[in-house]
């Protein structure tokens, strides 16, 4: 994901930003990522918000599976099943679009199962998660 954005992230804890489309087709978005600062950085992660994400569009299945410590992800759009599976400190914000013209509070943002063995970290989901 990014990998050349992300590398003073990765390197020196600095932070970075930066925005993406995102597509339903595009399952298990940020995993590699999460896998590195794994690697790198252990347990502990990366101080808060080192790493910000805002993507647009249709997120697919199992969006910020895994996410760590450091990295916070903001979707404006929905999400498929499986938001935030095995989150481990992360962040994760899902917000309808701003153009959206139904209410989010009627209407389902994210799928089912989300957060599903998550163990710490935090989302935030303007919506109804499930059908």
């Amino acid at each position: 994901m990014k990998t050349l954005v992300t590398m003073p992230a990765l390197e020196r804890k600095e932070k970075v930003t930066f925005e993406s489309p995102i597509h339903n087709v595009d399952r298990t978005a940020t995993a590699l990522l999460s896998a590195e600062v794994s690697r790198r950085h252990g347990l502990q992660g990366l101080p808060p918000e080192t790493i910000n994400i805002t993507f647009q569009g249709s997120a697919g299945q199992s969006f910020g599976a895994f996410l760590p410590r450091g990295i916070t992800l903001m979707l404006e759009g929905d999400a498929n099943d499986g938001v935030g599976k095995g989150l481990s400190g992360g962040t994760i914000v899902i917000v309808p679009p701003a153009t959206c013209a139904f209410p989010s509070e009627e209407n389902v943002i994210a799928g089912n199962v989300a957060c599903y063995g998550a163990t710490s970290g935090r989302v935030f989901i303007r919506g109804i998660v499930g059908e």
